[in-house]
């Protein structure tokens, strides 16, 4: 008989939502540009905003200042 911890545990969804990417994505020439000029800095944020465009149904974001500056603190950088 399965203990009642594991029988919930069973039922709940353990995975969490993905998309699929790139995994080789830093040797990108065009990634490789964007880190010379930001840093991992720019790298990281890259990724915040993938994910948080990914996560959305629409597969979109509003272009608000609103959602840049809270973008860029889920990332830790500053926005000029």
């Amino acid at each position: 008989m399965t203990p009642p911890l594991f029988s919930k545990l069973n039922q709940m969804s353990l995975v969490q939502p993905y998309f699929a990417h790139d995994i080789n994505a830093v040797n990108d020439f065009k990634i490789q540009a964007m880190m010379y000029e930001f840093g991992v800095a720019g790298y990281g944020m890259f990724w915040v905003i993938c994910e948080s465009i990914a996560a959305q149904k629409s597969c979109t974001l509003p272009l608000k200042e609103s959602y840049i500056r809270a973008l860029a603190s889920k990332a830790m950088v500053e926005v000029d």
